[in-house]
């Protein structure tokens, strides 16, 4: 699965590895009241991320090690 700015973080925050690169990289996804309820596109651009594009790719490719390594 590829995460782009107009996936719903909601629809993807529990998936494994997110919410620990997201942090990593100082992005919450989450609220108070759950998930944030918005796309990685407006997230990011509230969270003035200078990057977006950048993030995403990092993202992608940590999911996709970690997602490799879960396979080993």
């Amino acid at each position: 699965m590829k995460i782009t700015k107009d996936t719903m973080v909601e629809d993807v925050y529990r998936v494994p590895g997110i919410l620990e690169y997201c942090l990593q990289n100082r992005v919450t996804v989450f609220t108070c009241s759950g998930a944030y309820p918005r796309s990685f596109g407006e997230l990011l651009a509230i969270k003035k991320v200078e990057n977006p594009e950048a993030f995403l790719d990092g993202l992608n490719a940590y999911l996709e090690k970690r997602a490799e390594n879960d396979t080993k």
